[in-house]
């Protein structure tokens, strides 16, 4: 009885343990469910879209060169304008036609222009905050956005007297004499003045020999207004039988030809510009005014700080000497003479204006 007893727990502890068996085998396969893995996939970055925006330009700086302006100044300007605007900061422009719409475009701090007048006064009232400066052109106005540079004769008198002191200086027994148009202010006020720098070297400028003008010498020869070859021809015949050797032609008659035709005459000629390669060996100087492009150095920062309204007129100087003809040691007592004339230390008693002799 016991043993069966001892059996029948055995038998129980064994269905305990195999249902708890079965318990976990089947737990285990009811708990692990097949995983398919997911690829996870990083959402793309959005950049926002920038709109490029432009880079504002420098301000300009315009030189207008119309086609018949000097293309030798023109070219010299564009080199310096260009160079001087470079260093400011600045974009340069070079054109031959400008009119005030092209500021309604453009920012333009100044504008250079060379003649003819391509309408300076109408474009600075259309730009008021724009400076301009106008090189040769005559019959402009300053104003605090216009400058004026003067590149001619502005003082016929000190022009005439330079040439006076040459002549007399380069020409023996100071046989000088002086062509002029007799109907101009400015052809008179050159006259007076080479008469008064031909007196301020030789004073009665007397020759040694013959012949001996009542006068003395300068001579002078008035031509008509409406000159022609025969009125050259007659200003030859009469400076020959003087034995004229050196003639001063005034500023306003430098364009005709008449410079030439006297030169091929065999006279010594000082006058305004520069000669053909033909003539220079009976071109004893000419008298020109200063360098433009200096005159627009100089004035550079006043003109990029918007400073206006100068009228700068160039003093005069020797732009071409024969150096046969001048000496070094004649050039050094000459260039002594002119510093005192344009220092105003010399005075040449001529109005530059009428040229009449002052009171």
């Amino acid at each position: 009885m016991r043993y069966h007893l001892q059996f029948r727990f055995f038998l129980g502890i064994l269905s305990v343990l195999a249902g708890g068996f079965i318990f976990v085998s089947c737990n285990s396969s009811i708990n692990t469910p097949d995983v398919t893995p997911t690829e996870i996939i990083a959402s793309p970055t959005i950049t926002p879209t920038i709109t490029p925006t432009q880079t504002p330009q420098p301000p300009l700086v315009v030189l207008i060169a119309p086609p018949s302006s000097d293309p030798v100044l023109a070219d010299n300007l564009q080199s310096l304008l260009s160079e001087l605007a470079t260093q400011a900061g600045l974009q340069f422009n070079l054109t031959q036609i400008f009119t005030a719409t092209d500021f309604s475009t453009n920012d333009i701090r100044i504008v250079f222009s060379l003649p003819p007048d391509p309408g300076i006064a109408e474009m600075a009232a259309a730009a008021p905050n724009t400076q301009f400066v106008a090189i040769g052109i005559p019959g402009l106005q300053a104003s605090s956005n216009i400058s004026l540079i003067s590149t001619s004769v502005n003082r016929p008198d000190q022009a005439g007297f330079l040439a006076g002191i040459i002549a007399a200086t380069t020409t023996d027994d100071f046989r000088v004499g002086v062509i002029y148009p007799s109907e101009t202010a400015l052809g008179k006020a050159a006259r007076r003045g080479f008469s008064k720098g031909v007196s301020f070297y030789c004073g009665l400028c007397q020759p040694v020999n013959p012949p001996y003008p009542l006068s003395n010498y300068p001579l002078f020869y008035e031509l008509p207004a409406a000159a022609v070859q025969l009125d050259w021809d007659a200003a030859i015949v009469y400076f020959n039988e003087w034995q004229v050797k050196t003639i001063y032609i005034t500023p306003d008659l430098t364009d005709i030809g008449l410079s030439e035709y006297l030169a091929k005459a065999d006279f010594q000629i000082i006058s305004h510009g520069t000669p053909a390669n033909s003539l220079q060996d009976k071109w004893t100087a000419s008298i020109g005014t200063g360098d433009a492009l200096q005159m627009v150095q100089s004035h550079w920062e006043d003109f990029l700080s918007g400073k206006g309204g100068f009228t700068i007129e160039a003093p005069i100087e020797i732009s071409f000497a024969n150096e046969r003809q001048l000496s070094p040691g004649k050039r050094h007592f000459i260039d002594g003479i002119l510093s005192d004339l344009s220092n105003g230390y010399i005075d040449t008693g001529v109005d530059p204006v009428t040229g009449e002799w002052k009171p």
